[in-house]
């Protein structure tokens, strides 16, 4: 028995959770997956908007108002956060056109950290493209963020604090109201709780009213050695009428180029574009191409239901990470006006430490070293992971049970090599850590087993 159960351990489904565990209340997060956010993006950097170019006034405020929290959060959580700015720039009169319609719909929505430019200004970019531009429109406030980082702060204070469980590997089936409750059944247990927050994209019950994706759009994501050099800290945007492309550097130093159109390209045809973009862009800086699905829609909160108990937050909008703190809060606030609770007095608001060897100087690093030799030994050669930061990801809160999670914690694996130098090593480590088997060991998903079994069985 709950009092609150929550669908879906994405960004959104954290952030709420985590909202909510300030108070004196029961919480349930159901993932089907075994870790957090995996169908999030792993990427190691993601754009924190600052609303332009947003037609819903709803979903403009929550980006405005998640814009304006996001430094906080992520200095209170120590995630990585850059206020970059960007620069959208136009180079005929059409694209000029487009340019002036995203300056005129930040001003109507009350936006004021723009400033247009043109002429030499437009042309200091010249040096870095290989278009002119002619016009340009500068928001100052556009920032990234390291998304996972900011789930998994969400969801380890949660959880640290006692106020949340998590149910993992377990998928939502049905939901049914008895008498004042939910009851839900999932494909290993059932729950009930007065209340459920649905945050899965693509699961509906009766109460939902469903919403069609506009899914006929992709994102083309190329991302570049760290050898690359973009030319600017700033995130690029170039308009066109059939798509829109946008470049910036991460955390990690590759440059992140992507592009969004409604045609379905090739390899070939993306690098066409990058080497129409960038003047230094060559085909040997390609380090990894991915496509994905790119939602158009805004996202929608379905609060119809709260007084029966229900909230659906469906869709995914291309500001979801921007939007996440403020959509938490807004949600926590209907939702303690139908509990009664009262803020807990012993809430820690902080994240445990965490430990990253490449950002750390040479006298932490030997402090460090002091306390727990395994940080002084070096698993992962490319991305110079240590025992120490592996072992940690492990036991921590929320510690990772997966491969791919203790990847997404600590960056083994995403090198030159791909895992092939120190994968056996770090199956060993998981398999240790989890009491586990060899064979037992999942890399991302169910049945996703790093070994498919022994080369010979022995009596």
């Amino acid at each position: 028995m709950y009092d609150i159960i929550i669908i879906g351990g994405g960004l959104i489904g954290c952030s709420i959770g985590y909202e909510l565990s300030k108070y004196n209340l029961n919480i349930a997060i159901i993932e089907s997956e075994y870790d957090i956010a995996i169908t999030a993006a792993s990427s190691n950097s993601s754009i924190v908007y600052s609303g332009m170019e947003n037609y819903d006034k709803i979903n403009y405020e929550l980006i405005k108002q998640g814009s304006q929290m996001m430094e906080s959060v992520a200095k209170k959580f120590n995630v990585p956060y850059k206020k970059t700015g960007s620069v959208f720039l136009a180079s005929d009169e059409n694209e000029e056109k487009l340019l002036d319609d995203i300056y005129e719909i930040s001003k109507q929505n009350n936006l004021f950290d723009i400033l247009k430019f043109q002429n030499e200004e437009a042309k200091e970019y010249d040096k870095i493209l290989k278009f002119s531009s002619s016009k340009g429109v500068h928001f100052l406030n556009t920032a990234i963020v390291k998304p996972y980082d900011l789930t998994l702060s969400y969801a380890e204070t949660a959880f640290y604090n006692g106020g949340v469980e998590f149910k993992f590997g377990e998928a939502a089936e049905t939901i049914k109201k008895v008498h004042e409750k939910f009851e839900i059944k999932t494909n290993k247990s059932k729950y009930t709780a007065p209340v459920i927050i649905n945050t899965v994209k693509k699961l509906y019950f009766k109460w939902d009213v469903k919403k069609e994706e506009a899914k006929n759009a992709y994102s083309y994501y190329v991302y570049t050695k760290k050898s690359f050099n973009l030319g600017t800290n700033k995130v690029i945007f170039k308009l066109y009428t059939d798509m829109r492309i946008y470049a910036y550097k991460t955390f990690q130093g590759n440059t992140k180029i992507c592009i969004k159109s409604i045609l379905k390209m090739d390899t070939e045809q993306i690098l066409g574009i990058c080497f129409s973009l960038l003047k230094n862009f060559k085909r040997e800086d390609v380090e990894n191409i991915y496509t994905w699905e790119y939602y158009k829609n805004d996202l929608l909160i379905d609060t119809n239901n709260i007084d029966y108990g229900y909230i659906k937050v469906a869709g995914k909008n291309f500001a979801s990470i921007t939007i996440a703190p403020a959509l938490a809060l807004n949600i926590k606030d209907l939702i303690i006006k139908h509990l009664n609770c009262q803020l807990r007095n012993d809430y820690i608001d902080k994240r445990r430490d965490t430990y990253n060897i490449k950002t750390m100087t040479d006298d932490e690093i030997n402090s460090l070293i002091e306390l727990d030799p395994n940080f002084g030994k070096i698993v992962c050669s490319c991305e110079k992971v240590t025992l120490g930061e592996i072992i940690d990801s492990i036991r921590r809160p929320l510690g990772a049970r997966t491969i791919e999670g203790i990847k997404r914690r600590t960056g083994i694996t995403s090198g030159y090599c791909s895992g092939s130098a120190c994968l056996q090593a770090i199956t060993n480590i998981l398999a240790s850590e989890t009491n586990k088997k060899l064979s037992e060991v999942i890399k991302e998903s169910k049945n996703s087993f790093v070994l498919s079994g022994r080369i010979k069985e022995f009596d």
